[in-house]
């Protein structure tokens, strides 16, 4: 993933708020460059980075296999080719982290 524009406080605020709201209690780090959210939970970790493209705001890449071929299922028009995702809006950034927070807690259920 490339890095095209910097975030500024606000931005990462409501990365890690929208984040927090579903699932991902835990900002691993914030800097201008990424937001890394994880979950004690879930056991996944999101990478949330900045996108300068027309219509994507971020790109979101799960460390998780399962997450991400979900988030493919899911949102096929979303995906690149390096398996990070185009996010446009704090609410999609909000569904896409609760749908793959919810698919990681059940993934462990089964694994355990």
């Amino acid at each position: 993933m490339s890095i095209f524009r910097l975030m500024n406080s606000l931005e990462r605020a409501l990365i890690a708020k929208a984040g927090y709201d579903n699932g991902w209690e835990v900002t691993v780090e914030d800097s201008v460059e990424r937001v890394i959210l994880a979950s004690a939970l879930h056991r996944a970790k999101a990478l949330i980075v900045p996108d300068a493209g027309p219509e994507a705001k971020w790109r979101v890449r799960f460390d998780h296999p399962t997450l991400t071929r979900e988030m493919r299922r899911n949102e096929p028009r979303s995906a690149s080719s390096d398996h990070s995702f185009a996010v446009g809006t704090e609410r999609h950034l909000g569904l896409a982290v609760a749908n793959r927070a919810i698919l990681g807690k059940r993934s462990v259920v089964f694994s355990e």
